[in-house]
């Protein structure tokens, strides 16, 4: 008893969150957190929120021992919340909020909140607070207290807090507003009391023309007005007489628009009114609010309407004042009173009453008899023009002072044309005429108030120049009176040779003349050695188009000259200014030239000078000055210079360089002395250099000596005493090289080392060398090692041999140490494997040998002595003293050698004397 009123003393349950002060947002969701002793872990939990007042169940019989629930929070905004806990099986026990905590709505509804009379048809905003929302909400009405509800709007986005409403035409006393967000159906929130929708009221009210409009005949015009409640059919009439008489415009017209459109009549009035009637309830009409005008449309022009002088050039506005136009107009003007008329702008847009059009550039006219009319572009029975002429001065920004008339200048002669011109004037375009302005040829746009003109090859007795401004091409000026282009001089000038120089003899040359004004296609040349004295014909006969190709003759000469004379009228010619040299080509080895000292297998630059000679030069060398010459390169450019890389290898102090014309050999040069080149030592073979003797596949180290500079090699062997020679590597960085003997026998073998990036740089073996046949031999693999063998197991011997012609060997054995043999096979396949059954000659000191069935000398041992033993099984558990369970499993163990893979396992009962099998 004492025990369980204890129990019983320490049932308790104990409310930790909410307990007091807590803010909770609607709908969203909070822990429930309570600590517990001697409860049955079955919970009822409610909330209240009137302080205890009124409770509602969150949950019954909930199962937990963590003591927490996670409560959706009720969506009613209230700051007298509690949580009550009951042990679900115990009502006694229980505990509730130390104080009240609040709770706040995530949506609260502001207006439409019961109370407010709202008309049908009106627009109305719906206001509300929100927070935590996805801001997107389905929206709705009732009209029956909220028994049922409406769609205003679904899922619809809003962040402003407010929602415009087209009331329903559903009159009650009894409506209601819901909003709820569209993803949390418990954020939602209704009126908190009913309001009223009164019926819709029918109502037109005219808003164009209302009064004080003037509207032109012809116009398009659009009657608008607002309504409430019509049947969308309606007369529309107009009144010309404040209202004493209607004419229709429509009838029963059906629009939902609240317009009409219509082309104003021909019926001018100030006292013009509009009325609206709803056709299917004539009560409802409205009239304009006072009259308006309708007026015949006008142009008025205001500038330039007489008496004003306007400047040729110059920009000036004309205005004009208008009303029931199309806003599209034409502007033209007079010089002469009215009799014709020159276009401005065929169309010009303004909406405006006080149209402006900038007339830009005024033509440059001399006139006090000009007027300006301006049309309505799509009514031209609607126009003005100006009251009284205006007067437009001519422009003189521009005077031209030469060529201004009677002039008479050459073709192809230089002039200088010349002008005068304002401060305001600084860049123009020049042009010319040769049919006194019917058309003109641009010359060229200039700063300058002159021109260099050559004069072209134009003839004309009706030459006029004209100057334009640049920027204003309504400034000008043009001769007062002709001039002349007169024929030209027919000239020839000699553009080479003109002005010295010298050509080498045999040598091409293009000779370059010009010519102008002459009659013959066809020009002759001759040269003159004698500064003129006497004349060679070059050609006779050739198109005078500015270019000859002349092979200069043999003749040496300082005093020569070339003359370019029309052909068949010898009389217009040109000659050289000055005279020029024919001189003999050459060619001269500067370097080297004698007692230079070159290293073989380095670089030299050969250089020499030259003349009249080809692009290309050939280039040879010789080692016994003279007597004999080795080619360095066919072609290369004659330019003066050639790179020898690598210089030849040899040793001679009697060597000569010679450059000679590619396509001329004729014409060369030697060096005017031997020079001397060294013989290479920067490379020298070591080993194998004289009679050694390699055995194939050893491995043998190749040595050289090398200059420190050399830094990687080629190493290269040949069979053939050089002939021939094999790559074996590049990539050799010491002067080393460990070379496995190639399986090629030869009594003529050489080995070469080569400088990697300089193959002139190598050393090849002084003498042959000589490689080998290698010796037969034959090795045991297996066994081989000391390896255990298990008798009457299968052990598979093997063997390699190389360099032999031994189809089959013989297998023995031995038990003590080789002192006597025992056959595994007389006679097997040289093949490299033998399998053998292990025999039942157990010992420690066991060998193999393997040999040639015909030649005991081709023989091998098995290196290390094996073991042949004889199989066994240790049997590891039960083995002795353990105590075994009958019907339960036990796990036997055992270790093994040399035995197969397969077990019979028995056991005895009677220590042996009888025997089961287990399996």
């Amino acid at each position: 008893m004492l025990a369980i009123a204890n129990f019983l003393f320490s049932q308790s349950i104990t409310v930790t969150s909410p307990n007091g002060g807590e803010v909770l947002p609607g709908c969203t969701t909070h822990t429930i957190t309570w600590n517990s002793v001697g409860t049955t872990d079955f919970y009822s939990i409610d909330y209240s929120t009137d302080n205890g007042a009124t409770w509602t169940s969150i949950t019954s019989f909930y199962n937990t021992v963590t003591k927490t629930y996670n409560w959706t929070v009720t969506n009613t905004s209230s700051g007298t919340c509690l949580i009550r806990i009951i042990d679900s099986n115990n009502s006694g026990i229980s505990d509730q909020s130390d104080a009240v905590f609040t709770v706040t709505s995530p949506l609260t509804l502001l207006t439409h909140n019961g109370g407010e009379s709202w008309e049908a048809n009106t627009s109305q905003n719906i206001t509300y607070n929100a927070t935590g929302t996805s801001n997107y909400y389905d929206i709705s009405y009732s009209t029956d207290a909220g028994s049922s509800w409406t769609t205003i709007a679904n899922n619809t986005y809003n962040t402003s807090g407010t929602y415009n409403w087209n009331v329903a035409n559903s009159p009650s006393t009894n409506c209601l507003i819901k909003m709820t967000d569209h993803s949390n159906s418990c954020m939602s929130d209704v009126s908190d009391g009913l309001f009223e929708i009164t019926p819709a009221s029918y109502s037109i009210t005219i808003t164009n023309p209302n009064g004080g409009e003037i509207w032109y005949v012809g116009q398009n015009k659009t009657i608008t007005w607002n309504d409430n409640n019509t049947t969308d059919f309606y007369n529309i009439d107009y009144s010309t007489d404040n209202g004493l008489t209607w004419t229709s415009l429509a009838s029963s017209y059906n629009t939902t628009s609240g317009q009409y459109s219509f082309v104003v009549p021909n019926t001018p009035s100030t006292l013009c009114l509009v009325r609206v009637i709803d056709a299917n309830n004539v009560s409802v009409e409205d009239i304009s609010d006072a009259t308006f005008t309708i007026a015949d449309p006008f142009i008025t022009v205001v500038s330039h309407n007489g008496g004003e002088t306007l400047e040729s050039c110059e920009d000036e506005y004309i205005n004009w004042q208008c009303g029931g136009t199309t806003n599209y107009y034409k502007i033209e003007y007079s010089v002469d009173n009215g009799a014709t008329w020159t276009t401005i702008t065929y169309s010009f847009y303004s909406s405006s009453s006080n149209p402006s059009y900038l007339w830009s550039t005024i033509p440059n006219n001399d006139s006090g008899n000009c007027l300006i009319s301006v049309t309505d572009k799509n009514n031209t029975s609607v126009l003005d023009q100006s009251d009284a002429t205006f007067t437009i001065s001519p422009n003189e920004d521009i005077i031209i002072t030469s060529p201004n008339g009677g002039e008479s200048w050459e073709v192809g002669s230089s002039q200088t044309t010349t002008w005068v011109s304002a401060p305001t004037t600084s860049r123009y375009y020049v042009y010319y005429s040769v049919n006194n302005g019917s058309s003109w040829t641009n010359l060229t746009n200039t700063y300058s108030n002159s021109y260099n003109w050559t004069i072209p090859d134009n003839e004309s007795t009706q030459a006029l120049f004209k100057v334009v401004d640049y920027y204003n091409s309504c400034i000008m000026d043009i001769s007062d009176a002709n001039f002349t282009i007169a024929p030209p001089t027919p000239v020839i000038t000699v553009n080479y040779p003109n002005s010295g120089g010298s050509l080498y003899q045999n040598n091409s040359y293009n000779i370059t003349w010009s010519s102008d004004y002459i009659t013959s296609p066809f020009v002759t040349i001759h040269y003159s050695i004698n500064n003129g004295t006497d004349w060679v014909e070059i050609v006779d006969v050739t198109e005078d188009d500015g270019s000859y190709s002349w092979t200069v003759p043999e003749e040496l000469s300082d005093q020569c000259l070339v003359r370019v004379s029309e052909y068949g009228n010898p009389a217009v010619f040109d000659v050289s200014d000055v005279n020029f040299s024919i001189i003999e080509q050459f060619i001269t080895v500067t370097y080297p030239n004698g007692g230079e000292s070159w290293e073989g297998c380095d670089s030299e630059i050969i250089t020499w000078t030259r003349g009249g000679v080809s692009s290309y030069v050939r280039i040879e060398y010789s080692e016994d000055n003279g007597a004999t010459w080795n080619l360095i390169t066919s072609s290369t450019s004659s330019a003066g210079s050639y790179t020898w890389d690598p210089i030849v290898d040899l040793s001679s102090s009697n060597c000569l360089i010679r450059v000679l014309d590619k396509y001329d050999l004729g014409i060369y040069d030697d060096s005017d002395a031997v020079f001397t080149i060294n013989e290479n030592t920067d490379l020298f073979v070591l080993t194998p250099n004289c009679g050694e003797s390699l055995e194939v596949d050893n491995t043998y180290t190749v040595t050289w000596a090398a200059a420190p500079e050399l830094s990687r090699y080629s190493f290269y062997y040949s069979l053939d005493n050089g002939s021939t020679w094999t790559f074996v590597s590049n990539s050799i960085y010491r002067p080393s090289y460990n070379w496995t003997v190639p399986n090629l026998p030869s009594t003529e073998c050489l080995v070469k080392v080569q400088d990697y990036y300089n193959s002139c740089i190598y050393d090849v073996s002084d003498a042959v060398f000589s490689i080998e046949p290698p010796q037969p031999v034959i090795n045991i693999t297996y066994q081989n090692t000391g390896q255990t063998l298990y008798i009457g197991n299968n052990c598979n011997i093997t063997w390699t041999h190389e360099y032999d012609d031994v189809n089959f060997v013989k297998l023995e054995y031995s038990v003590d140490n080789g002192s006597t043999w025992a056959t595994i096979v007389d006679v097997t396949e040289n093949d490299g494997s033998y399998s053998w059954v292990v025999p039942d000659n157990a010992s420690t000191e066991c060998q193999i040998r393997i040999y040639d069935v015909g030649d005991m000398s081709f023989i091998d041992y098995t290196d290390v002595n094996f073991t042949i033993t004889p199989p066994y099984i240790i049997l590891t558990n039960p083995n002795g003293g353990e105590a075994i369970t009958g019907c339960e499993g036990f796990n036997m163990t055992w270790t093994t050698q040399g035995t197969g893979n397969y077990f019979d396992i028995d056991y005895s009962d009677d220590n042996g004397v009888t025997w089961l099998n287990v399996n």
